[in-house]
């Protein structure tokens, strides 16, 4: 016999997959550039595995890879290799957990590669081709769980260089899927986490 309402990310469905579609935004100088949406040629992909840590936090780490282009200065990939922690507040102390929509920040580190640096640009970026870098992340999103097993992922990922590689911001849309299998051990069809007699088929009268 269910008990609660189903949710997505819990202990009974720790491992998620995520797979996104991004747009990569470079920073010129001070905030230029990271917010025109207007160019459309920074396009690229996005894999992350996510693990539920608690109500409150999850790990990821995920790949990345894509265009990194700024009007004629700069043009060239990015390829990242990241770990992030993730603030939930669909936590059961700001949001319930059982909300819809999930807004999440994040905070991670990693390292990142650029290559493929075209000719014709600024000289002050051609030292870049071929550079690796490690970077501080972090950022936000929003889910919204469109069923027990999968969610629609919106997020915007700040990359800020220890070095003097550019810097830019990550935009992504996708969706994560689950990969763990849920327990019913009595086989009634309602997993254990949400079953009032998880050892006897049937209702909660039966146990």
């Amino acid at each position: 016999m269910s008990v609660g309402a189903a949710q997505a990310q819990t202990e009974d469905s720790p491992w998620w997959l995520s797979l996104e579609l991004t747009n990569n935004k470079f920073k010129f100088r001070f905030w230029e550039g990271l917010y025109d949406f207007g160019q459309l040629d920074n396009a690229g992909f996005r894999v992350g595995v996510e693990r539920y840590l608690n109500s409150s936090f999850d790990l990821e780490v995920g790949f990345s890879h894509g265009n990194l282009i700024y009007e004629n200065l700069f043009d060239a990939t990015v390829t990242d290799l990241g770990v992030r922690v993730a603030y939930k507040f669909d936590n059961g102390y700001i949001l319930k957990k059982e909300s819809k929509l999930a807004p999440y920040v994040h905070l991670g580190t990693g390292i990142g590669w650029i290559g493929n640096v075209a000719e014709g640009g600024s000289l002050i970026f051609q030292e870049f081709d071929g550079e690796s870098f490690g970077a501080i992340n972090f950022g936000g999103g929003l889910k919204f769980k469109a069923t027990e097993n999968a969610e629609i992922n919106a997020r915007a990922n700040y990359q800020k260089s220890y070095n003097d590689t550019p810097d830019y911001m990550q935009y992504s849309l996708g969706v994560s899927f689950s990969l763990s299998r849920k327990k019913d051990s009595d086989g009634d069809g309602i997993y254990d986490s949400e079953d009032g007699c998880p050892n006897e088929a049937g209702p909660t009268e039966n146990q």
